[in-house]
Order: structure tokens, then C-alpha cells, then sequence
């Protein structure tokens, strides 16, 4: 009988990289912009299925591996931002491989790509050969258009200035230059 498993993490700079994450999960060898090291690491023969990047209609045309997108994620979220959330979901093993791997897929779409972010997947088994995982990094920020006509990340939340009954700013007092502070607050521009 298959056991559930999910667990989300959410990787944040400086101690951990997107970009290392993605090496991690691929097997492969990437480069790092923001620490000027490759990323490379050893265990390749749990990875059952090195998978790839996912990406809905409006990606931007840059993002066109895996070193391009989260390099370009650590780029814009800087050295203490958060970057990526990292998915580790188990994977009936009652299912053949090219089931598991079809379901990753579609899971993927219906999940992530439909609701805007990129996804990087693999799939994982471990030593013993009874673990297989599949392993998801998705975006944290929304795809939006400039105006130019071009697409790029755009902002995971926006300020807005809270107002009293009568519609004006609630004051919250002075800054240093005698200015009125008005109150604010965050609001997600996404809702995953």
C-alpha cells in the first residue's frame, strides 16, 4: 500500500542556494553567479529521472535551462531573499516507473504551471531501492509583463496604505522631515 508523504521547505539566502538545490536535484553540473562556484554532487545513481524545467506559456525567453532560472532568481531575490520552495513528494510504489513518472507530470501542471510558476523536477529513489520520491523546486514570484511587451518576475507582494471609514490615509505620525507616515500593509500578488 502506497504511504503518503509531502514536505515544503522554502530555500533563503545566504546559507542556502536555489541553484545548489536544482544541482542537487538534476545531478547535473551548474554554475553559480551569485557565489562564483560550481555546483556538483555526488549519488547520481538515486536519480531515476533527472526530469526538467516546466514553465507556463509566459515564460520569459531567457529561461531557457536550469542555470538560466534560478541564477536568475538568486540575481533578483539577492544574497538573503527567499528563493524557491522545494517540494519532496513520495511516489506509489505500486505504479511502474512510467506511471510514477507520468503522474509526477501531470501533478506538476495542475499543481504549479497552472497557477504561473516554473517547476524543476526530478525523481529519486533511495539506496535501498523502496523510496521513490519525486522532488520539485518551484518559483516564488509571479511572471508579469512590462510594459515594453516583455515577461519577467514580478514582485511577491505589494504595499498598500490602509485608510480610515472616510476614506483617508490612517496617519502614524511624522518622519524626520516632518512628513506624514501613513500605515501599510502587505498584500501577496499571487495566492499559492
Amino acid at each position: 500500500m502506497a504511504i503518503y508523504h509531502v514536505s515544503c521547505s522554502v530555500k533563503t539566502g545566504p546559507l542556502q542556494s536555489a541553484v545548489a538545490a536544482s544541482a542537487y536535484i538534476s545531478g547535473e553540473t551548474i554554475y553559480s553567479n551569485r557565489d562564483q562556484e560550481t555546483k556538483r554532487y555526488g549519488r547520481v545513481e538515486r536519480i531515476l529521472d533527472p526530469g526538467g524545467i516546466m514553465t507556463p506559456e509566459h515564460t520569459p525567453d531567457g529561461i531557457v535551462d536550469r542555470t538560466s532560472l534560478w541564477n536568475a532568481v538568486e540575481a533578483l531575490d539577492g544574497h538573503r531573499g527567499q528563493m524557491c520552495r522545494s517540494w519532496n513528494i513520495a511516489l506509489p510504489h505500486e505504479l511502474s516507473f512510467d506511471q510514477q513518472r507520468e503522474l509526477a507530470q501531470e501533478f506538476i501542471r495542475r499543481e504549479f504551471i497552472s497557477r504561473g510558476m516554473i517547476a524543476d523536477w526530478a525523481i529519486h529513489n533511495s539506496t535501498e531501492g523502496e523510496n521513490v520520491h519525486l522532488h520539485v523546486l518551484t518559483t516564488m514570484r509571479p511572471i508579469v509583463q512590462r510594459q515594453d511587451g516583455c515577461w519577467t518576475f514580478g514582485a511577491k507582494a505589494r504595499s498598500v496604505t490602509e485608510r480610515d471609514s472616510s476614506g483617508r490615509a490612517i496617519c502614524i505620525g511624522r518622519d524626520k522631515t516632518g512628513h506624514k507616515r501613513s500605515r501599510k500593509r502587505k498584500i501577496p500578488t499571487i495566492d499559492w
